[in-house]
C-alpha cells in the first residue's frame, strides 16, 4: 500500500515529499 500512495502523490511534488516523510501514508485526506 505504501507504494500506491507514493506513486499517486508524486503527480504533485509537494504531496510526493509529504507522503514519503509520512512513510507512504496518504498525506492529504482527499487522496
Amino acid at each position: 500500500s505504501n507504494n500506491y500512495f507514493v506513486v499517486i502523490n508524486t503527480t504533485d511534488p509537494d504531496r510526493g515529499r509529504s507522503s514519503v516523510v509520512a512513510g507512504g501514508a496518504p498525506a492529504h485526506p482527499e487522496i
